[in-house]
């Protein structure tokens, strides 16, 4: 078996990441990670988030300062909400690939917990680490969530329209018609 060029390697781990950045969801991801990164770091003091966190303090702070960062900020938050749709439209429904993106996350999301215990937050490159971690987890996530959805509207769309039940009258007796609408009902 031969060895991969150095280069090539950090080639294909280049691709990769470009993918994410440049992948329909990634605005969706940086949103709602920073979004929920602010909120945990300001309601639990967890500063694993940190760096999603000041990320989203800046880009507030930023917009609160200038009107074109605000309307660029606006501009990119509801930007991510149709290329979200168009994710979810595009995607393939397979069962297996929800699943391992489920996995995927739960394993990650196990990962990061274990390593807040043994492993503290210190140094800048450790906030750095930990935001990378997050994104994979929340990037796996926001996939097996939009998996989830994509199979249930599948499958509700897919579903047959339920078939109407004969009324059955009781003991068999057969069903007499009115003739008209003014002629009374009898018992």
């Amino acid at each position: 078996m031969a060895n991969k060029d150095p280069g090539e390697a950090v080639g294909e781990l280049l691709a990769e990441v470009l993918k994410i950045v440049f992948s329909l969801l990634f605005p969706l991801l940086l949103i709602t990670l920073c979004g929920v990164s602010f909120i945990l770091v300001s309601v639990f003091h967890m500063p694993e988030f940190g760096l999603w966190a000041y990320l989203a303090g800046l880009a507030i702070g930023w917009a609160k300062g200038n009107i074109w960062g605000a309307i660029g900020l606006g501009a990119f938050c509801l930007a991510a909400v149709p290329l979200a749709w168009v994710a979810f439209r595009e995607q393939e429904l397979k069962a297996s690939t929800t699943i391992f993106a489920y996995v995927m996350a739960a394993l990650i999301i196990a990962f990061l917990s274990w390593l807040r215990t043994v492993w503290p937050v210190e140094r800048v490159w450790e906030f750095w680490a930990y935001g990378l971690i997050m994104f994979a987890a929340w990037q796996a996530t926001v996939e097996a969530l939009i998996g989830t959805l994509g199979i249930v509207a599948h499958v509700r769309r897919n579903r047959p329209r339920p078939i109407k039940p004969p009324r059955q009258e009781p003991h068999g007796a057969p069903r007499e018609e009115r003739l008209s609408r003014n002629e009374p009902e009898t018992i």
